[in-house]
This record gives structure tokens, sequence and C-alpha cells, in this order.
């Protein structure tokens, strides 16, 4: 019954202050918050893979991925819309509740879910969150639960100390090309002793760059100052012999598209490849 009741009062808190903002656009975000409340909505697997010295490790934990079936809905404007209206704590809470209930009944295991910058600096939504967990439909292990930080600018009344208890990933982590932003990102969760489990670097660096190895050293390097000890992942991986030119890098983990396609019952069954190169 908690859970229904927090999840109702973050519903009706989002629709309401969506509503009653008549000078801005707010159409994408309702229809989306409306998808995610009522069932519309459902969440992809993208796996996090350990580099290992011989092969890739077996798959530790499964990022969820939101997605809808409804073709009606622009989630990017959707998501900005969210932001701008300031209902980020009580979207991110019903995201949390569906992704957890969602990985319960496939017995998935450890997973991840993104939260605003927002969301994460707010104690109010964090006690949710916690209560959340208390109830026998969601009550996922501690352990088995990580909130990755996606990309945005810290504000400087933003304080992260209330997130000692959790596990936390900073996602999107690009010191190339975004130095400032992010090193202060860093900084910011460093400071305020945020449990910091995971660093996941942005994929573009390898896609777009040409100095890619320089860049990654240079990136590993940068995040090490704030973390020297916290494993680092690499987004957009997505084959072995991709995985394999990281070994000696500082990347321990890789995630992408295709390492497998991320179906319930491959994540369940998966057979790590050699990494030969090729």
């Amino acid at each position: 019954m908690k859970a229904k009741r927090l999840l109702e009062q973050a519903f009706n808190g989002c629709c309401k202050q969506l509503r009653k903002t008549p000078n801005m656009d707010t159409s994408e975000a309702l229809k989306l918050v409306k998808a995610v409340a009522r069932g519309n909505a459902y969440f992809a697997y993208e796996t996090f893979f350990p580099i290992q010295d011989e092969m890739m490790g077996a798959p530790t934990t499964s990022e969820m991925l939101l997605r809808t079936d409804r073709e009606d809905i622009d989630k990017q404007t959707a998501f900005q819309q969210i932001r701008d209206a300031g209902i980020s704590c009580g979207f991110d809470l019903l995201v949390c509740g569906l992704a957890i209930r969602q990985s319960l009944e496939d017995q998935v295991g450890s997973i991840s879910v993104n939260a605003d910058i927002t969301s994460l600096s707010s104690l109010e939504f964090i006690l949710s969150l916690y209560e959340l967990q208390q109830d026998k439909d969601f009550n996922i292990a501690k352990e088995n639960l990580t909130i990755e930080a996606f990309e945005g600018h810290v504000q400087k009344h933003q304080k992260f100390t209330h997130l000692n208890q959790v596990q936390i990933a900073l996602d999107d982590i690009d010191p190339i090309n975004h130095f400032e932003r992010d090193t202060n990102r860093m900084r910011a969760f460093h400071e305020s002793g945020a449990n910091i489990t995971i660093i996941k670097l942005d994929g573009a660096l390898c896609q777009t760059a040409t100095n890619v190895i320089g860049n990654l050293n240079k990136s590993t390097k940068i995040i090490q100052q704030y973390f020297p000890n916290t494993p680092i992942l690499l987004e957009q991986i997505q084959t072995p012999q991709e995985a394999a030119r990281l070994k000696g890098l500082g990347i321990s983990y890789v995630q992408g598209y295709k390492l497998p396609e991320d179906t319930i019952e491959q994540i369940k069954q998966y057979e790590a490849p050699k990494l030969a190169v090729a």
C-alpha cells in the first residue's frame, strides 16, 4: 500500500504541475508521464560486461532503458519538458518503481536506472525511493540497485551528502569534450562523499574521435583524480574485438547494443566469448 500511495502521489503531482504551466508546452511530458504510470511503458535491458584477462566476463548489471510503444511521444522533447517543469523527482520515482517491478518479475538481478541530477540532490526523492523498496512488490536488494546520474550541469546549491548509502553511477562522462561540466560534476559528487560505484565514459570518445587511445588514457587519468579506485565503464562497445583493445587502458567494463542483444534469456544464459583481437 505504501508503494501504491507513493506512486499515485508522484503521478498526481506531476500532472498537476504540468497542467499549471500555461505558458509552456508540456504535451509530450504529460503523455510520457501517463504512459509510465499506466503501464504503457517498459524497459529494454543493456548489460555491463567486465573485461577479464582472456575473455569477457559474465554480465553483471543491466541498465533499464525506458521504452514505450506509443509512437506519438517524442521522448527527448518530453524529457526536456519534464526538467523545465520541475517534475524530475516525481517522474524519476515513477520510472524507478516501474523498473524495479519489471526487473523483479523478470528475475534479472542487478539493475541500474537513470535519474536526473535534480532528483539525486533531493533528500525527499531518496527517502521516497527507500520507502518504495519496503513494499513487497518493490523489495529489491540494496546491492542490486544502482541509480545513474545522467549528463547535466551541477548547480552550486546542489549537494549529494545523502547519497552515501545509495549506489550511484556517473553516466556519460566525457572530460575531453565537456571538461568543465564533467569535472565539476565529478568534484561535486566526490566532495559530497556520495557512494560512486562506477563511472561510465561516453562512447562518443571512441566513435568520433581520431586519437581514441590518447583520449581514453587522458579521460581515465582525469577520472582517477577524483575516484582512484572506482571502476570505469566505456559505453557503445559493440563487439568482443572492440573490447579486447581496451585492456590496459584503465577500462574495467563495457556496455553496448550488440554484446549480445539483451533479451532476458540471453542475459541469463550468456557464455563469455574469447577476447581475441581480429
